[in-house]
């Protein structure tokens, strides 16, 4: 698996590509992590099979990790192959996993989770997103940042309080009232 992850690496995110990608908004292209997720798996590695995963142990993501590190490739994998599927995967609703996983192992979707953020205390139950009924939803309000591909991620993983203290809701990137703002990093292949 590494020297498959190293060929595509290097054929993809060779450091040329990568200094050209990283003056880019995205940071990446979306082709690329399609034949990435299509030819390697990388979307779905450690997601079950019954979503279309390859269902590989989560050891399996420190071998992609680290050569994408080596490469200093931008492709979504820790926010979307890791950190938003291992969300989606610690909560215990079956419809948005049945939704969701399938579209992210493909590679079609990508996500991210936006967890921490200003006057954040999960083990207090208080964070400064707050969740508000609205009829079969609910409407947040709040900040976080950063968010690890926050301005490309299709969908976000947003954690919030509501009256029954922290919880995490599933946002789509063009939801209305939803504004990103891009935050300057000393990483720039990190968006």
């Amino acid at each position: 698996m590494r020297d498959a992850v190293r060929g595509f690496m290097q054929t993809h995110a060779a450091e040329q590509e990568v200094r050209r990608l990283a003056e880019t908004e995205a940071g990446y292209e979306r082709a690329t992590w399609l034949r990435a997720s299509n030819e390697l798996g990388l979307a779905g590695l450690c997601t079950p099979e019954r979503f279309d995963g390859s269902g590989l142990p989560l050891a399996a993501l420190d071998v992609v990790q680290g050569e994408a590190g080596r490469a200093l490739c931008g492709l979504p994998i820790l926010s979307s192959a890791v950190l938003a599927t291992s969300a989606l995967l610690a909560s215990d609703d079956e419809p948005a996993q049945s939704e969701w996983l399938p579209r992210l192992s493909s590679g079609q979707t990508t996500a991210t989770i936006a967890f921490l953020g200003p006057g954040h205390d999960w083990e207090h139950h208080h964070s400064s997103v707050a969740a508000t009924p609205d009829g079969d939803s609910a409407r947040l309000s709040g900040v976080r940042t950063p968010v690890l591909d926050g301005g490309t991620a299709d969908l976000l993983i947003v954690a919030a309080r509501d009256d029954d203290g922290p919880s995490l809701y599933l946002v789509d990137a063009d939801a209305p009232g939803l504004e990103k703002v891009p935050l300057a990093t000393m990483d720039v292949t990190r968006k």
